[in-house]
């Protein structure tokens, strides 16, 4: 039988619906047999357009995240949104490494610029703590910088992954309709 209330096709056996919960209308109460197989006659065009209503995702009440995956695949731009999206992934994760070799060398040129200052002290200590400033201040945006990528990196990585999975769930539906 369909539910009343969310549309969601149940057993003719069932009392209750198996979405919702909500208590599901014999055909005593409402005074007709159609959704049941007591009539199969009854089981026409309308209630295959029920049952596949019943199917359609609901995106209001989806995650952020999901809402935002039904919203790329289902635009006129689906493909190429999702090849941004993999690209992008891609891009963060390459610029994460060539971060992170730039945060280890402004580490070693830190270690040499204090290292150098107390040996060689005298006039050229102003120049070495100058430069040992730079140094600090660069290290402190790249650790910043990279920050920020590791977490644009695990947003658009679960954001591709949630595209690929709602894309396959609609190519199986486009299948199971076919059939």
């Amino acid at each position: 039988m369909i539910c009343g209330r969310c549309s969601a096709l149940n057993g003719n056996e069932d009392r209750f619906c198996q979405k919702c919960g909500a208590p599901l209308l014999t055909d005593q109460q409402r005074n007709s047999s159609a959704g049941t197989s007591d009539d199969l006659a009854a089981q026409n065009a309308t209630t295959m357009i029920a049952a596949r209503n019943a199917r359609l995702v609901d995106v209001k009440n989806m995650r952020p995240l999901t809402r935002a995956a039904y919203n790329v695949s289902e635009s006129e731009h689906g493909p190429l949104l999702s090849l941004l999206v993999s690209l992008c992934f891609v891009a963060l994760s390459l610029g994460m490494v060539a971060v992170l070799i730039k945060i280890f060398e402004t580490i070693t040129k830190l270690g040499q610029s204090m290292v150098s200052s107390e040996i060689e002290g005298g006039l050229s200590d102003l120049f070495y703590q100058s430069a040992t400033a730079n140094n600090a201040q660069l290290l402190g945006w790249l650790i910043v910088l990279f920050v920020i990528m590791v977490a644009a990196f695990v947003a658009c990585g679960k954001l591709n992954l949630r595209i690929k999975k709602v894309n396959r769930k609609k190519k199986k539906e486009q299948l199971d309709s076919r059939l």
